[in-house]
């Protein structure tokens, strides 16, 4: 089976960001499906091609992979406006190959919602089975976090997002809450499929799949504030309660209150390797000295 992938932000484990894509063309591959991956030119990113650009194009093959790179440099520190005209000429581009591109069926993958647009050009023009995965609720995700506060982008962004959806032979959701979004939209619930995305260690490896860690010991990692890093401190565990403690009144939780004390969660790789939450607390830079009392003065 030949499988046109749609991915703006697909990247190699050589390069940042995530490697869901990578993973799955990958799984296709070694199941002897021929993969065809279209993508832009993330900053971070790394799709493996090295060659030059030819009229804002190169081709060549990365890991098995068939990789069609557009030359759309495109970074978050950009403004809203070049990214949305960025998210636009790969909805164009990406149109033509997907009208020309010999396949069996489209996969498209957000973010951006606009790489449902090839997608859905081959389902109803070519009459290809198209694969929608949801990775974030547009246009709820933008409008809950005032990145798009006018009304009209917000409408055009809702009917694509309605299009999508209901144009998609199948649909992926990467969480339960994306699954709800979408069946609103969808009520067919034989079109939904939950899968959920991996979690990526502190090794800098993924859990499960081809990416995996190599068994061995993980280290402690914990969330500090920057001052702890320039003091180079080493977290502590928290104080013990005492029967006397409780007497009066758990000093051990008073005194985290007053000399801002905050409790941290460690790491992902600690929680999912011991299934369960260790908490670590961060000590003060300069303790309060507590002055004995001194007795009183004979009368």
């Amino acid at each position: 089976m030949r499988v046109l992938y749609f991915h703006q932000h697909f990247t190699t484990p050589a390069g940042g960001g995530g490697l869901r894509s990578y993973q799955f063309a990958r799984a296709l591959i070694d199941r002897g499906h021929s993969v065809t991956m279209v993508c832009g030119s993330l900053s971070q990113a790394d799709t493996g091609l090295a060659g030059p650009f030819r009229r804002g194009v190169r081709r060549g093959m990365v890991d098995g992979i068939d990789v069609i790179e557009f030359e759309l440099a495109y970074s978050n520190d950009d403004r809203f406006l070049k990214r949305s005209w960025t998210f636009a000429r790969f909805a164009v581009r990406s149109l033509f190959v997907a009208l020309r591109e010999s396949c069996d069926v489209v996969f498209a993958t957000t973010t951006p919602l606009t790489a449902a647009i090839p997608g859905m050009a081959a389902r109803w023009l070519r009459r290809k089975p198209f694969v929608f995965e949801v990775r974030d609720l547009w246009p709820e995700l933008p409008r809950e976090m005032g990145v798009i506060t006018n009304r009209a982008v917000l409408a055009a962004l809702g009917a694509l997002e309605w299009m999508a959806y209901r144009s998609a032979t199948s649909l992926i959701a990467l969480s339960p809450g994306i699954e709800r979004g979408i069946n609103r939209i969808v009520k067919d619930d034989s079109k939904m499929r939950l899968r959920p995305a991996q979690r990526r260690t502190s090794r800098g490896c993924d859990k499960g799949g081809p990416l995996a860690c190599p068994p061995g010991p993980r280290p402690l990692t914990t969330a500090t504030s920057s001052s702890r890093r320039r003091r180079g401190a080493t977290p502590v565990p928290p104080p013990r309660r005492t029967r006397r403690s409780r007497r009066l009144g758990s000093p051990s939780s008073s005194s985290s209150q007053s000399s801002g004390m905050r409790a941290q969660p460690t790491s992902s790789a600690v929680e999912s390797a011991g299934k369960s939450s260790v908490w670590q607390t961060e000590r003060p830079a300069m303790e309060r000295s507590v002055r004995p009392r001194e007795p009183l003065a004979a009368t």
